[in-house]
């Protein structure tokens, strides 16, 4: 059996901002976790980058075609797994993702946890 290998990305979004830093899945990184903490009430999107930050895009929820909302608005701190809305992402910097929110009152991590 191979030992699967998990990784920690601590994810930020500045006090007055309603995007985080960027992050990124490998290749070989199959599952992914997010914690949030408690956020300012707003629901919280997913965006796409193919060019390592310079144009970002909403991901889209399959079912209806609207940004995915990965966390309701009002939501109490909590875990969930996104590995289903991003196993089509690419492995190197150029491809990066971010949370979009509404704008923080104090600065925030979200943790983005990997295993693979």
């Amino acid at each position: 059996m191979v030992a699967m290998k998990e990784r920690t990305q601590l994810i930020t979004v500045v006090s007055g901002e309603s995007v985080s830093s960027a992050f990124n899945i490998r290749a070989d990184e199959v599952f992914v976790g997010v914690i949030f903490p408690a956020m300012v009430d707003g629901n919280i999107t997913l965006d796409y980058s193919m060019d390592g930050g310079t144009t970002y895009i909403p991901i889209l929820d399959p079912i209806d075609g609207e940004d995915l909302l990965v966390v309701a608005s009002g939501s109490d701190p909590g875990v969930i797994d996104i590995s289903d809305f991003v196993r089509f992402a690419h492995s190197n910097n150029e491809h990066q993702m971010r949370f979009a929110c509404a704008s923080q009152s104090g600065e925030v991590t979200i943790t983005v946890l990997t295993r693979g």
